[in-house]
């Protein structure tokens, strides 16, 4: 049986405490390694093109720049890179704050780690980095 080869992610979080919690989580989904991580959107784009990761997961409320803007901007650069979306607003609420979405998806913090394994599996599945 072949192997798939890793997907590579970026964590993009303003609190070394949740990346560290998200790195843990993602470390037991096999096939899955963190390749860099970043503490806003600005310090991301500096990484985009180094790493070239297959997801992002992306904090919304970060200073310099958020991570809506920095998701406008990485979805000019490579618009089929999925961005997860991560916040202490509800889905509800984060529509009532902004107006865009720029997300491929969203989970809202306290970071669920069955629910954020589903989401990136879900993209995993429909990776095309695996032979059949």
């Amino acid at each position: 049986m072949l192997q798939p080869e890793t997907i590579k992610i970026i964590i993009t979080d303003d609190h070394k405490m949740f990346r560290d919690g998200l790195k843990y989580v993602l470390e037991k989904i096999p096939g899955t390694q963190v390749i860099a991580e970043a503490s806003n959107g600005e310090e991301f784009l500096g990484l985009l093109d180094i790493h070239r990761p297959d997801i992002v997961l992306m904090d919304i409320k970060m200073p310099i720049m958020d991570g809506c803007t920095a998701t406008k901007l990485i979805k000019e650069l490579r618009p089929d890179l999925p961005v997860i979306a991560q916040s202490a607003y509800t889905l509800e609420q984060y529509h009532e704050k902004y107006n865009e979405n720029p997300f491929d998806d969203y989970i809202t913090k306290p970071i669920n780690e069955n629910v954020l394994k589903q989401k990136i599996m879900k993209y995993i599945d429909k990776s095309s980095k695996f032979d059949s």
